[in-house]
């Protein structure tokens, strides 16, 4: 080990969005949204879970662009059209994030609040603005309606959709796929209309595959306009200074290059929370006996990690699949597949398409593997399927 004045230690934190002085900047990725959006894209941002895309979006949010007013929306639970675009109102409108954005004139905040009155009871203050449904109004055309009215001096609304496919399939289970297919075609009318284009883009994102979810419904001449983004694994040079931040953060020293190529080969998958995870289980105890990082230690945290304390973080993967695959027998498969893939190093097409057969899911493989790709439990590579994480693999049960 060695001390290395120029690492600054990382705020550790596990399993939650990553914000401020706790998230690793990952600038190809920002540099890459912030010039598609000013270029006049709307986006699609695609990502397996635990990748870390909710961080990434949030720090647009704590550090915005210069004249970029960003609204994020959690939409995982939606299961009604009205309802996304009431609340997308409602935030937009809030008085606490137009304050915080700092950036609005007078005469633009005025607008805000004036607008909404129309049509709102508003509360201003530490309460924010609130809207609260009056005579049941169409939200979709009150928002056309803002978007249409308000002048932003040149500044853009940022709209941040996060989960919009788990949204898509709660729509589609509660109204069916014809209102799913209504609701997409509002959404890529507001992103073309030209009398508020330039006023406002819209991020989409999601884990298991907005793409694959519209596929199933004949609607992908709805997103056609959107450019994707796919957020991958840090690379190698990335990845060591992560660790770094976060060891220095926990012991106060970085690791030696023997030490940070064993961490490296034991993830495997160099995503933020799995490194996030493995400095949090290294014994400090063990550590200060021995004044230095050693493979038996990182052993340690990788079988913490893979044990009890993985139940917290990992069961979420299981209880997920609940989510993505709603027959019986789409779930009996899956079950069966995963723990087989925790047996074997790897499997191939076939043998794939073999279980599927045996539970008369055959005609949904391809969507089913395109699933879990995208929502972080399974790679691909020249027609073989593995765990992405070794540490999921060995925990998975």
């Amino acid at each position: 080990m060695y001390i290395c004045n120029k690492i600054i230690a990382m705020k550790q934190t596990v399993g939650q969005i990553a914000r401020k002085d706790k998230f690793f900047k990952r600038p190809d990725v920002r540099k890459q949204i912030v010039d598609n959006v000013g270029n006049g894209e709307n986006l699609l941002i695609s990502a397996p879970r635990r990748v870390g895309k909710t961080s990434i979006l949030m720090d647009l949010i704590d550090t915005p662009e210069l004249n970029t007013y960003t609204v994020f929306l959690n939409t995982e639970e939606f299961d009604n059209p009205e309802k996304f675009f009431k609340l997308a109102l409602k935030e937009i409108l809030k008085s606490d994030l137009i304050n915080g954005f700092g950036r609005f004139s007078d005469r633009v905040k005025e607008f805000f609040a004036n607008w909404s009155n129309r049509i709102n009871e508003i509360t201003i203050g530490e309460v924010g603005i609130g809207i609260r449904q009056r005579e049941k109004p169409d939200f979709y055309e009150e928002l056309v309606n803002f978007l249409t009215t308000i002048n932003l001096e040149g500044k853009m609304i940022l709209l941040l959709i996060d989960e919009f496919p788990f949204m898509l399939e709660h729509i589609k289970k509660k109204l069916g796929t014809d209102a799913v297919l209504h609701f997409l075609s509002q959404n890529r009318t507001l992103r073309q209309n030209p009398l508020f284009h330039e006023k406002i883009k819209f991020i989409y994102t999601g884990s298991i595959g907005v793409f694959n979810t519209i596929k199933k419904i004949n609607g992908t001449d709805r997103i056609n306009d959107l450019r994707e983004i796919k957020i991958g694994a840090l690379k190698k040079k990335d990845a060591e200074k992560f660790i770094n931040e976060l060891l220095q953060s926990k012991t106060g020293q970085t690791a030696d290059k023997q030490i940070m190529d064993y961490i490296l080969k034991k993830i495997e998958w160099w995503i933020p929370f799995y490194f996030q995870f493995l400095v949090s289980e290294i014994n400090l105890e063990n550590f200060n006996m021995d004044k230095t990082l050693s493979k038996k230690m990182i052993d340690k945290a990788f079988k913490e990690m893979t044990g009890e304390k993985g139940n917290v973080y990992f069961q979420h993967f299981k209880s997920r699949l609940s989510k993505s695959f709603t027959t019986k027998h789409e779930i009996e498969f899956i079950t069966e597949f995963l723990l087989l893939l925790k047996k074997k190093e790897k499997i191939d097409f076939s043998l794939a398409l073999n279980l599927a057969v045996k539970f008369g899911v055959n005609d949904k493989l391809d969507d089913m593997l395109e699933i879990l790709k995208h929502d972080g439990y399974i790679a691909e590579s020249k027609g073989y399927y593995k765990f992405y994480s070794p540490i999921l693999k060995t925990w998975w049960k």
